[in-house]
Parts: C-alpha cells; sequence; structure tokens
C-alpha cells in the first residue's frame, strides 16, 4: 500500500508531467498512429492505475463501487462497438481501448486521497499555477519575433507545423482550440484571486500581479484564433456574470456586478471598430471566421458546415446500428469534431447518454464542491469557481470539439472530478483539519 504522502507527490508529479511532456510532433508528425499522445497518456495511465489497485482501504466504498462500473461499463460497451463493428478494424482504433481505463484510473487516483484545504493549495494548485505560468509563457512567445529555426524547434515539441507558421498559440497542446479552452481556468482563477484581494494599497502588487496574468491569458487565448475557444471564452464571461449576480447576498455586489457588465458592454461597443481591424491584422484566421458567421450567417462558416455534414453522416448511419454504434471505425471516418456526433457514431445511443452523464455530472459536481468551500480558503475558493466556471463552458464547447477526449485535458478533467467529488463527500470539519490543528504539510 502507497502512504499518502507519496501518492500527494504524485499528484504533482503527473499534473506536472500530463501539462509539459512533449508530444514530438516534428518527430512522428508522417505516423498515422499519434505516438506523442500514446506516451502523454500512458504515464499517467499507468501509475494511477497501480497505486489504485495497491490501495486496500477505501473510504466512501459505495461511491468508488459506483465510479468503478460506470467506467467499466463503458470499457464493455467500447469493446462491443469495437469487435462487432461491420467497418475494418485499424491498429490505432486499438488506442481508444484506454480511454476508460486512463478515466477511471484519475478519478480514483483523485478519490483516494485525504483531501483538506491545504492539501489542494500545495499539491494541486500550486503545481497547476506552474502549469498556467508555462501555458502563458508559450502563448506570447509564439507571436514574438525570434529566430525561425528555434521557434520550429520549441513549438515543434507540442504543434504541427501549420500552426506555428499561422503564429496560433498552443502552449503545450497538438491543437489552439484544446489551448484555448483549457486557458479560460487560468483567467477565471487569476481574476477571482484579484477580486477577492481586500485592501487598495497593501495588496497593490498582487493585484497588478492578477491584471497582468488575466491580460496575459486572454490574450492567449486570442492568439489561438480559435472560434470554439472564443465563443466558450465569452459563454463563460456571460455565466461568471449571472452566476455572481444571482449568489451574490450582498446588494452592493449586484451593483458592481451590473455596474461591470455595464462598462463592458459599452467598451465592447465604442471599440468595435478598432478591435475589428487590430484582430484582422493581426489574426486574419479568427477575424475571416467571425466575419462570416455576421455577414452570411452560421452556416457558412468553413468549419461549422463541416460539422453539420458530419451530424448528417452520423444520423443517418445511426439508423443502422443505434445502440451499438460503429466503434472507432477510423478507416471510415477518423475525425468527428462534435463530442455529441463523435460518441452516436462510435458507440450509439448508450455512448452518447455516458457522455452526457459525464458531463453534466462535471457541472453538478463543481458546482457542489465550490459550494462547501466557499468562505472556507480564498485561494481554493478561487481555483474551484475557475473550475465550474469552464464544467459549465463544456456542455457549449462540446458542439465544436471533443475537449475532454483530448490529450492533457482529459487527464486533468477527470483528475479533478476525482477531487471535486472527494470535496463533495468529505465534512466540512475534515477539509479545516490541518487549518485547525495548526498544522503545515511540510
Amino acid at each position: 500500500m502507497i502512504n499518502e504522502k507519496k501518492k500527494l507527490q504524485l499528484v504533482k508529479i503527473l499534473l506536472l508531467y500530463n501539462f509539459s511532456f512533449p508530444t514530438f510532433n516534428f518527430v512522428f508528425s508522417a505516423s498515422s498512429v499519434a505516438v506523442g499522445s500514446i506516451f502523454v497518456n500512458l504515464i499517467p495511465m499507468l501509475i494511477t492505475f497501480i497505486v489504485v489497485l495497491k490501495n486496500r482501504r477505501f473510504e466512501h466504498l459505495e461511491a468508488v463501487k459506483k465510479i468503478f462500473f460506470f467506467f467499466f461499463f463503458f470499457l464493455i460497451w467500447i469493446n462491443l462497438s469495437l469487435m462487432l463493428t461491420p467497418n475494418k478494424i485499424l491498429f490505432r482504433d486499438l488506442f481508444e481501448l484506454h480511454r476508460p481505463v486512463l478515466f477511471c484510473s484519475a478519478y480514483l487516483f483523485a478519490f483516494i486521497i485525504k483531501w483538506d484545504l491545504d492539501k489542494i493549495k500545495k499539491y494541486v494548485i500550486k503545481p497547476m499555477v506552474l502549469v498556467f505560468i508555462l501555458l502563458i509563457l508559450l502563448g506570447i512567445l509564439i507571436v514574438f519575433p525570434i529566430n525561425r529555426s528555434f521557434k520550429f524547434m520549441i513549438f515543434g515539441l507540442y504543434t504541427k507545423e501549420s500552426n506555428i507558421r499561422m503564429l496560433r498559440a498552443t502552449g503545450t497542446f497538438p491543437n489552439p482550440y484544446d489551448y484555448g479552452f483549457m486557458m479560460i481556468i487560468p483567467f477565471f482563477f487569476y481574476l477571482l484571486s484579484f477580486l477577492k484581494l481586500k485592501g487598495k494599497l497593501k495588496n497593490l502588487k498582487k493585484k497588478i500581479i492578477f491584471i497582468i496574468l488575466e491580460f496575459l491569458c486572454l490574450y492567449s487565448i486570442l492568439v489561438t484564433q480559435s472560434r470554439t475557444a472564443f465563443i466558450s471564452f465569452f459563454f463563460s464571461v456571460f455565466y461568471f456574470l449571472v452566476f455572481s449576480f444571482v449568489t451574490s447576498r450582498i446588494v452592493k455586489l449586484k451593483l458592481r456586478n451590473i455596474f461591470f457588465l455595464l462598462v463592458l458592454v459599452l467598451i465592447v461597443i465604442f471599440s468595435i471598430t478598432s478591435v475589428a481591424e487590430y484582430i484582422n491584422i493581426n489574426f486574419p484566421y479568427l477575424y475571416s471566421g467571425i466575419k462570416t458567421v455576421l455577414t452570411q450567417g452560421v452556416e457558412n462558416q468553413s468549419s461549422y458546415a463541416k460539422r453539420l455534414v458530419q451530424k448528417d453522416f452520423v444520423l443517418e448511419q445511426l439508423k443502422k446500428r443505434p445502440l451499438l454504434g460503429f466503434g472507432p471505425s477510423k478507416d471510415v471516418k477518423e475525425f468527428i469534431e462534435m463530442q455529441y456526433t463523435l460518441y452516436l457514431y462510435r458507440y450509439g445511443l448508450i455512448g452518447f447518454i455516458c457522455i452526457i452523464i459525464i458531463i453534466v455530472f462535471s457541472v453538478y459536481i463543481s458546482y457542489r464542491a465550490y459550494r462547501k468551500i466557499q468562505n472556507c480558503d480564498s485561494n481554493v475558493e478561487s481555483f474551484f469557481l475557475a473550475v465550474h466556471i469552464w464544467c459549465v463552458a463544456i456542455p457549449l464547447a462540446s458542439f465544436g470539439n471533443a475537449f475532454i477526449e483530448q490529450i492533457r485535458i482529459s487527464y486533468f478533467f477527470y483528475f479533478i472530478l476525482g477531487v471535486l467529488t472527494k470535496i463533495v463527500l468529505t465534512p466540512k470539519n475534515n477539509l479545516k483539519e490541518n487549518e485547525k490543528r495548526g498544522i503545515g504539510i511540510s
């Protein structure tokens, strides 16, 4: 049995590994198998699987059983869909079999740890802050006029050449939209950290740092030139304003939020021409997509039109195998952008219900966990609310891409679900255990 200290050290190591280990796109770009992605997913999956397997005692055993049987059923269903598919089975179809194992292992690995506020700050938030800084640096570095060979050497570790040539930020992700969507968390984390600081002069230095980091997160999202990330971000901002207005019991805070919203709207109205010109010059790919939507309608926007074609194809195919689907079937249809149509085609209505349950549950459990730790610790509260806002954006973002299937995001998503679930099930007094005893974690 692995002791608690070692588990917590592994939490830090795996979070940093998950977000920083290269996928070596410049080496494996011609490969039909995502070799780099296998490395990124395989190590956390094996380590977390072994740790969970060696754990002899489980708190909240009923919850553990439900989590295990849900993912075990999902694994069986993927196997059935794969084995009974009428389509040709490729080697890279087998890659999909690891997903339920990775998801379940990451979830249970987080769940078996006895979390309190101090442990969350030291072993989850601190390493994630390092990750955020790394992602910000790589996001803004791509637009800097640095040596071309150096730029291709650095970013070639993580993404394909076309993204580097178009100056589309990807951070450590293979695709710009994955990176842009992930950056919603640090944006709100720094925004909320700024808002929670009290005192005008006492915390002035921290406030300036948070404002700068917040701006850099926003700029990083813009540099991705991803319409999906852009729409998800604005939806998140709108949700945050509504959420803070509805949940705040203080009239003064409600009025402040209304004022902030009005100021934001006025800034957008008065600066729309100059902003549009700036985006057109610096981010032509993003500008062309937005312009097409506004002038010709969303159905004429190329990427959206492609998703509509995929949707029609999936619905037509679904008539033949509505329950079981066609398995991964990458020989027939390797790329299906939307999360919902992807699962409908591959795993039928049953698979579709499974992914809906996961997405809805993430929104629910992230809200419950945030409410549980509210007013306990401002740092943890800011992080949990940022994660909740991110989870709320997933149902909308999933119409654009299968984000929670992507490397780096998938491990983090299921790991953080495990943390959130454990927090909800842990008595509030236990969460403050170390704080009460005056014991720090070394």
